[in-house]
């Protein structure tokens, strides 16, 4: 496999797996994009290229940096997709999700993960049972 379809085959893991975090069906995402399910089926593995702006398409409908397909820091990944669960405010929690992919170091990156992670557990539980987890 070269490295380009080592590439393409990860995005569309990523894609996958975003969207069932979301619960998101193809059909969903493929009227986001303006395309088929089935397209959306090959873009998730990997058997179709998909365009840049069909990528960021994706990424605003499914509120993560459009780095996220690529493997960014896990911990980045990780705030986002947290943030994005549980933020009422969407265009802030995209605009710290972009803010932190540009912190380069990996011990600052996570400690603001962490420190995020701290502020929304002493805010005690909304009724949602994601307040529960750690």
């Amino acid at each position: 496999m070269s490295g380009e379809q080592a590439i393409d085959r990860r995005i569309g893991e990523r894609i996958r797996q975003r969207r069932l975090e979301l619960g998101l069906t193809m059909q969903q995402l493929a009227q986001t994009l303006g395309c088929s399910y089935q397209q959306v089926q090959k873009f998730e593995n990997g058997s179709n290229r998909i365009a840049a702006t069909q990528l960021l398409l994706l990424a605003r409908r499914m509120t993560v940096p459009i780095g996220w397909f690529f493997d960014e820091d896990e911990a980045t990944a990780a705030a986002a997709s947290t943030l994005s669960r549980h933020a009422g405010n969407e265009r802030a929690t995209l605009d710290l999700a972009r803010s932190m992919t540009v912190i380069e170091d990996a011990e600052v990156r996570n400690a603001l993960a962490a420190l995020a992670r701290a502020i929304a557990g002493t805010r005690g539980g909304s009724g949602d049972a994601d307040d529960a987890s750690p």
